[in-house]
């Protein structure tokens, strides 16, 4: 049984609403909208509240309870109140500009981007590396927000690209260089009796940086968890 599918959806004022052969109507401040959702469930209005009730029995109907109740209560938000998707640009000279019913693009490619922005959307571009996208229908909102998107998707090392505001990116590590722990060669060669000559004090240090003594000392030692090959020693 779903959930979401017995919350009734209140009307707001100034918003009318009517059925018309399993067709829903909702004109708004905003604008008018429609849904279709033919036989999957049953949809009343009483006393300005909407209530959404199975049709039938079957596995479909217990389905699509859920998703006519979504639908219904985002074209009465969208005529109401309207949606907003909000994208970011990360990178360097990344950025966007509103020409018309052209959004050009710069996201580090030779040639610019044009995004011919649709006549049922409303595209702002408050900031260079901000893209504000508003509508009344909520899949429209989405989906040209997604396209834009698709143009230069966030990478997981450095985040650039576009990314949606509230988006999260999961960061990867990158490549690291290795370089010697000095401070604890010099404590392992401590406790052997031995100490470590001619080398810079510091918390890494760099091969090319190790003196003949210490080259010596490591691979007499054979300390394999300090020195990987291959080596550049300069002498």
């Amino acid at each position: 049984m779903s959930r979401s599918g017995r919350i009734p959806i209140n009307v707001p004022e100034n918003t009318e609403v009517k059925i018309e052969n399993n067709v829903i109507f909702a004109k708004g401040k905003l604008g008018e909208l429609s849904y279709n959702f033919k036989s999957d469930a049953k949809v009343e209005i009483k006393d300005n509240v909407i209530h959404v009730n199975k049709s039938g029995n079957s596995i479909t109907h217990q389905k699509m309870w859920g998703t006519v109740r979504s639908r219904i209560s985002n074209i009465i938000d969208g005529v109401s109140n309207g949606f907003i998707k909000e994208l970011e640009l990360n990178g360097v000279g990344y950025k966007a500009t509103h020409k018309g019913k052209i959004l050009e693009l710069l996201l580090g490619f030779s040639h610019p981007i044009n995004f011919d922005v649709p006549d049922d959307l409303k595209i702002e571009v408050p900031k260079p590396t901000i893209i504000k996208i508003s509508g009344i229908d909520k899949q429209r909102v989405g989906q040209i927000a997604a396209n834009i998107r698709s143009y230069r998707k966030p990478e997981p090392y450095k985040g650039k690209g576009v990314k949606y505001k509230e988006e999260v990116i999961k960061r990867k590590e990158g490549k690291k260089k290795w370089y010697p722990n000095v401070i604890q060669l010099e404590k392992d060669l401590q406790e052997l009796g031995l100490n470590l000559k001619k080398v810079q004090t510091s918390d890494y240090l760099h091969l090319d940086r190790l003196s003949t003594y210490t080259f010596k000392l490591l691979t007499i030692m054979k300390v394999k968890q300090y020195v990987q090959p291959p080596l550049t020693i300069n002498l």
